[in-house]
């Protein structure tokens, strides 16, 4: 089963590793599929396996106890929800194996997988509350403040009416040292709606923290 472009035409026309645009690739093969075709399935996820892209994207199932002719019927299922799973939210697979590695800007990964889910399904919506958080809680544990801060710039254009956004940036002021502006910021937030653990009382113990101990 090879869904999306001919591994060949691929190959032919360019680099794998140099492809700008977003190309999902499925192989599959069984346990009892024809002997030639699994040889041949399994050379070619071999060669794959060894490709290094971020715009290709590629999965591989080799099935127990399937055979040529029922090789169709759990492969497709398959293929598509692993093509469509760029539509859900962030998992927290994705974030413990993606966002926290250290070379990933979380703001940059969240703009890229919408740009992805517009290109792919046609659509432009809001990004989800849900991750933003993710995004958010990524930026916070690896100290990217400069990503904390476009991300809540970004939360409080899509949100205004959230605190989410505030507290962002609010805390990006407060670890650069800008505590004034920190305060401000967090007070700002203090008539938004609540979202998840982001509260207005949160913002409103992290303004009087900063006030306490540096003396506002």
């Amino acid at each position: 089963i090879r869904l999306t472009l001919p591994i060949r035409r691929l190959t032919q026309s360019y680099s794998i590793p140099n492809i700008k645009q977003k190309v999902f690739y499925y192989l599959a093969t069984a346990s009892d599929d024809i002997d030639e075709l699994k040889q041949s399935t399994e050379s070619l996820d071999h060669r794959l396996n060894q490709l290094k892209s971020n715009s290709f994207n590629y999965y591989y199932d080799n099935f127990e106890d399937a055979t040529h002719y029922s090789l169709a019927a759990r492969g497709i299922p398959n293929a598509l929800e692993k093509i469509f799973s760029v539509y859900r939210p962030i998992s927290q697979k994705e974030f413990a194996e993606i966002l926290m590695k250290p070379e990933i800007s979380p703001y940059q990964y969240l703009l890229d997988k919408y740009k992805v889910i517009e290109n792919l399904f046609e659509t432009k919506d809001n990004i989800r509350i849900t991750d933003f958080l993710a995004v958010g809680a990524a930026s916070e544990k690896k100290k990217d403040w400069e990503s904390l801060l476009q991300i809540g710039a970004l939360a409080q254009k899509q949100y205004p009416g959230k605190v989410i956004g505030h507290y962002f940036v609010g805390r990006y002021y407060e670890e650069i040292g800008n505590h004034r502006k920190a305060i401000r910021t967090f007070q700002n937030g203090y008539s938004k709606e609540d979202v998840d653990y982001i509260t207005e009382n949160l913002l409103l113990d992290r303004a009087n923290k900063i006030k306490s101990e540096f003396g506002y």
